[in-house]
């Protein structure tokens, strides 16, 4: 795994120096070509600049020589302080090797170690070299598993879809069925309701019990009867009976 380096490393940094001042003092910080609009960001980096010396083992740095001139202490005639000037076109990409310990400074603005220690435990990918060309096929990738996805939804709605008519269906289908089912059901009591009324009727209707004639009847058949056969005899009997 490599950095960055030159133009597009330095340019990628200050931007990111930039927001994050904007955000810690709420400053806002014209990007034209006027360096007085970078002085302040440059004074900020100037005093980590300035301690790099010092810092080297701590921040996860190069070494730095101390400063030989120890009569100027004033920003901007120290040896490792950053101007407006600088920023300002390391910002606009003019600059192809930048200064390492301005590029330092901004590691330690930004992630606190500097660009040895970052690059041994990287916090941005935008930072790493060939980033650029690995983000875009990690978002074609992202964009192929998305159409796949949608095509996935799509295709279980219609899954679905067919699911939801063929149930319908079965449901009328099963419902027509039952109220058939129900239908017969009570045809069939009905007429069993009938039959069976009318067999009750029946039964009623031929009751044939033994008969018991009155006495009126029984006298009104009591006497002589004149019994007539069509024997060649041309025989008469008399016959008396009694009816009992």
């Amino acid at each position: 795994m490599k950095l960055k380096t030159g133009k597009e490393e330095i340019a990628y940094l200050l931007d990111k120096v930039i927001e994050k001042y904007q955000l810690a003092t709420g400053q806002r910080i014209v990007r034209n070509t006027n360096p007085k609009n970078y002085e302040e960001v440059a004074k900020t980096l100037s005093a980590i600049s300035n301690e790099l010396p010092n810092t080297a083992q701590a921040l996860e740095h190069d070494p730095y020589p101390p400063d030989p001139n120890t009569k100027q202490l004033d920003y901007p005639h120290r040896k490792y302080d950053i101007t407006g000037v600088q920023l300002k076109d390391a910002y606009n990409r003019l600059v192809a090797n930048p200064r390492s310990f301005l590029i330092d400074a901004c590691y330690i603005y930004l992630y606190g170690v500097g660009r040895k220690g970052f690059e041994q435990n990287p916090q941005d990918a935008n930072l790493i070299e060939g980033s650029e060309a690995s983000l875009a096929l990690l978002k074609e990738e992202q964009e192929v598993l998305r159409q796949q996805l949608v095509a996935y939804q799509q295709e279980l709605d219609a899954t679905s879809t067919r699911l939801t008519t063929s149930f319908k269906k079965q449901k009328t289908i099963w419902l027509v069925s039952l109220l058939s089912l129900l239908a017969i059901l009570a045809f069939v009591c009905a007429t069993w309701f009938t039959e069976r009324t009318a067999w009750a009727t029946l039964r009623k209707d031929l009751n044939i019990l033994p008969y018991q004639p009155t006495q009126a009847e029984i006298d009104s058949l009591s006497g002589i009867w004149l019994y007539y056969t069509g024997a060649p005899q041309a025989r008469e009997m008399i016959r008396t009976d009694t009816i009992r």
